[in-house]
Order: structure tokens, then sequence, then C-alpha cells
């Protein structure tokens, strides 16, 4: 199993080419695309963020659905073949314009494994075992230009944040993530509140809250105590862990 990590993503632009089919002759038709995007790369040039070396800041193989709008495949695909721009940013006449929304993937590295064999094990193993769902399209990033061999597959798990259902906590990377017995990552609770299979403490839904306000009140995080206890004793009851029947 390739190497698996939780990344939290603020939406971004890409400019690409575009284009349509079944994902059985992938090949056939997304080749193409690069091609035309690597011949044309002059056009949109000017636009593209761009490293500290000028290479291109971020180059994507973005995927959708005609029905909904960055939707997971079927046989009628989408696939975008491009480079990160800025949103305001105009394209020329047979580039398309895609704006992927804030989200929190599961980052897998195709490296040193084969594509379809680590898409497969994601979709049909690792996503159920740890009780996820895809809430979009995948998308394919390439953190080498000019390297296609190297390419991370980002699967969508939420949309905007995923939050700790103990704390409320935003949980952005996989050293975030609480632990059950033996290391394994578990996606439902910070590090703070879950480790080694068990709560850190053993609370009330009010103590987490005091807690919480406490450490906030220390770093500055809420202007207003009384106004940030009044959304908390709102947004608990609605978290994992305090949920109630």
């Amino acid at each position: 199993m390739a190497k698996v990590e939780l990344k939290y993503v603020e939406d971004f632009t890409v400019a690409g080419r575009l284009g349509q089919g079944g994902a059985e002759k992938g090949p056939q038709w997304i080749m193409p695309l690069w091609d035309q995007a690597n011949a044309s790369y002059a056009m949109i040039e000017g636009i593209v963020l761009k490293d500290e070396h000028g290479a291109p800041k971020g180059t994507w193989g973005l995927m959708g659905h005609p029905d909904k709008y960055l939707g997971r495949w079927d046989d009628r695909g989408l696939y975008l073949a491009g480079c990160e721009i800025e949103a305001d940013s105009d394209v020329p006449e047979g580039w398309t314009k895609w704006t992927v929304p804030a989200h929190t993937y599961l980052v897998a590295d195709c490296r040193d494994t084969a594509y379809g064999e680590v898409f497969n094990e994601v979709i049909g193993t690792y996503l159920p075992e740890h009780g996820l769902k895809l809430t979009g399209a995948v998308h394919e990033h390439y953190p080498e230009p000019g390297n296609p061999a190297y390419v991370e597959l980002y699967f969508p798990i939420a949309e905007d944040r995923l939050f700790c259902q103990s704390c409320g906590m935003p949980l952005a990377n996989h050293g975030e993530l609480g632990t059950e017995q033996g290391g394994e990552v578990n996606y439902e609770y910070c590090v703070y509140c879950y480790k080694d299979g068990a709560f850190t403490a053993d609370v009330s839904m009010e103590e987490m809250i005091e807690q919480c306000l406490q450490y906030g009140g220390d770093s500055g995080m809420f202007a207003d105590k009384a106004k940030a206890r009044e959304a908390m004793l709102a947004w608990f009851p609605t978290l994992g862990r305090w949920k109630r029947d």
C-alpha cells in the first residue's frame, strides 16, 4: 500500500485543456490533452503561478462530470490538464478554467507504485476501513513538472475541513490525527483527544467546552468568550462524541 497522508488544501484555480471520455479508455484521450497543453504552454505561461525556480507551481489533472462540477466520473468523465493560475485570470481561447473549492484530501504517492493499484486500494480498502467516503472526483497532482511518472492522487474526503468530533479542532494533516492501539490513525478525533484507542480525558461536553474556551482565551482566539461559549453549546452536540440519539 502506498503512503497516504491527510492534507487540507485551500481553493485553487487551474487553466488547462479539457477533454471528455470514459475511465477505461483514459490513456487514449487523456494523453493527447497533455500533449496539447504542453505544446501550447506559451499561451498561458504569463498567467501561470510559478515557484522560486520559475517552474509551474502546481500541475494538475483535474477530474469532473458534465452533470456535476468536479463530480465523480462515469463514462462521460471530464479531465482538465493544466497548471495553477490566479483565480481572476482570463484564459486564452481553447483553454478552460476550473476553480477547486477548499477540501480535505487523502494524498497517495504513486511514485514507486502502480497508479491503478494505488487507486483501487484507496477506494476499495483504505476508505471503507477508516469510515471515509469520497466527496468528489479524484485529482492528479504532478509535483515535478515534466515528470509524468511522479503523480500524487488527491482523494477528497471532506468539503472544506475535517473537525475533531470531540473538541472541534480542524484537522489539516496526519500528525493531528488521533491513534488507535498499534498506531493506526483515527480520522474522527485529534491526537489531543484520542490516543492509543482511548480518549485522553474522561470529561463531559460542558467540561470540554470550558477547556477549549480556556485554550482559546489564552491564545487570543476568542474576542468575546461569552459568544464563543454560546456558539460551542450549539455546535458541540452535533459532534460525534457528544451526539445523542
